[in-house]
């Protein structure tokens, strides 16, 4: 009888003696994550959406809308495969409703500034928006955090850099979007 009791005794100490993977060093390296990823295509064709609910003035007139990489916010001039295949999923949507559109991202010519915190279109690109008649750019960023990653996107008029729409939304950090944010373009 004994010899059960401390077999027992034995078998809870041990038990308490286990971590949980919230205190192993592993786990905040997403080892051990069970974040699924979102519907990316369903998401950036709701921001789409989002955007062109806002942007009336462009469904009167279906003007051409260019599109631009959305960018890392902490480097402008930087994006990466999730930055790039948002922005064409965005611009895909636009095509879907019938708008012409325009794709820059390909261009290294053509870049989107910031001054002083604010997004301002570069000369080549108002050049190109007349040429093209576009009645709007889409410009975005992105920022990565520790489970999402937070994306911003805006149409500005070329002419006057005036927002004609905005939609944010966040995509949860699953295993490809963690991998897409990490490969990085310039």
């Amino acid at each position: 009888m004994k010899k059960y009791l401390l077999i027992a005794i034995s078998a809870a100490m041990m038990a308490g003696c286990t971590t949980p993977d919230i205190f192993n060093e592993n786990a905040s390296k997403g080892t051990y994550s069970n974040v699924k990823d979102p519907d990316i295509i369903g998401t950036s064709h709701k921001a789409g959406e989002g955007l062109m609910s806002q942007a009336t003035y462009l469904q009167n007139d279906l003007k051409a809308i260019l599109i631009t990489s959305v960018a890392d916010i902490t480097d402008l001039n930087s994006s990466s495969a999730l930055g790039l295949m948002v922005s064409e999923q965005i611009g895909n949507r636009f095509a879907q409703f019938g708008f012409p559109v325009v794709d820059l991202r390909t261009r290294h010519d053509v870049k989107v500034r910031e001054k002083s915190g604010e997004y301002m279109l570069s000369r080549d690109i108002q050049k190109i928006s007349k040429e093209h008649a576009a009645g709007a750019v889409l410009v975005g960023t992105y920022a990565v955090g520790r489970d999402h990653v937070y994306v911003s996107t805006r149409l500005i008029r070329p002419e006057d850099n005036r927002i004609l729409a905005s939609y944010d939304f966040d995509l949860p950090m699953g295993p490809d979007v963690r991998k897409m944010a990490r490969q990085k373009t310039r």
